[in-house]
């Protein structure tokens, strides 16, 4: 006897282990389905010949009905659903899973490097701006079908607006022009800055990072540490200021010497009001080699 499509889709997300899932997953897991006909070697008993978005609507209101999946109570109305069976995981995961091109940045990626000694009131997490999202979306799409598959049958991956707390944790939201370099956290559905540009986030948004100030005793602490991977890192960023804030703090401020650090020179801009702290008012107090105010 065939096995049923909601049976199979049962055990098909107990052994993917999410506790959830977007409706875009949804419809490519019925597309994968449709196209394989059958699942661990058992045939499936499908009742249309062809995937179709009408068909996909069907399938999650059946997974629903039968308590495989339900809304998710922190992402009501935008396709988000939690798999009955499998066990909750912390706000950044869910998070990831929601949003695939989403990490975890700034003050909670200095946290979960060892890197600083405040506790963060909230997750902060980073995403592409909404035109470079789209451009990873048709990426994935790319990706995850195969060219037979038509637009009708499959489903958009929509960018999700994120709620103000995610299993009652807050979360602190970022979008942003100029995305970090990110990597996959073993053993979780996260992803997060990698280290080089978590040191480079400190520099371009320090308020997020637990203020300038502290910016500088972590780069003061550390710096040494990490410095391939922030010089790596401040030679990949888009902003000219970057470089030039890298380049006072660990030549001038900390007296590491790097011909690397000396090129960032060429973006030192005279007669500009380049400030060390980008979110404190410009001061008198300014160094003359790197043409920076130092404000903090």
């Amino acid at each position: 006897m065939a096995k049923q499509l909601s049976s199979a889709f049962s055990e098909f997300l107990k052994e993917l282990n999410q506790p959830v899932v977007s409706d875009y997953l949804l419809f490519l897991y019925a597309h994968n389905f449709y196209l394989n006909g059958e699942y661990k070697g058992e045939n499936l008993y499908i009742r249309k010949k062809e995937m179709s978005y009408s068909r996909g609507l069907e399938i999650i209101n059946e997974l629903v009905y039968k308590n495989i999946i339900r809304p998710d109570d922190d992402f009501e109305h935008s396709g988000i659903y939690r798999v009955i069976n499998v066990n909750d995981v912390p706000a950044d995961e869910i998070c990831g899973l929601v949003d695939p091109f989403c990490y975890i940045s700034h003050l909670s990626a200095m946290s979960r490097y060892g890197i600083t000694n405040r506790i963060s009131a909230s997750v902060f997490i980073s995403s592409p701006y909404r035109p470079l999202w789209k451009e990873l979306r048709d990426k994935k799409y790319s990706e995850d079908y195969p060219v037979t598959a038509s637009t009708d049958q499959r489903l958009s991956l929509r960018k999700i607006a994120f709620p103000d707390k995610v299993r009652k944790m807050p979360i602190s939201f970022h979008e942003t022009r100029y995305p970090s370099q990110s990597i996959a956290i073993k053993d979780s559905f996260s992803r997060i800055s990698n280290i080089g540009s978590t040191f480079v986030d400190m520099l371009e948004k320090p308020s997020f990072c637990g203020g300038m100030s502290h910016v500088l005793e972590v780069w003061e602490e550390y710096a040494q540490t990490y410095l391939e991977d922030i010089i790596s890192s401040v030679n990949l960023a888009q902003k000219k200021i970057i470089k030039v804030r890298a380049g006072y703090i660990m030549e001038e401020m900390l007296k590491i010497k790097d011909e690397r650090i000396l090129l960032w020179l060429n973006d030192a801009q005279r007669g500009g009001s380049r400030v060390l702290d980008p979110e404190s008012p410009f001061s008198s107090t300014f160094s003359e080699k790197w043409m920076l105010s130092i404000n903090v």
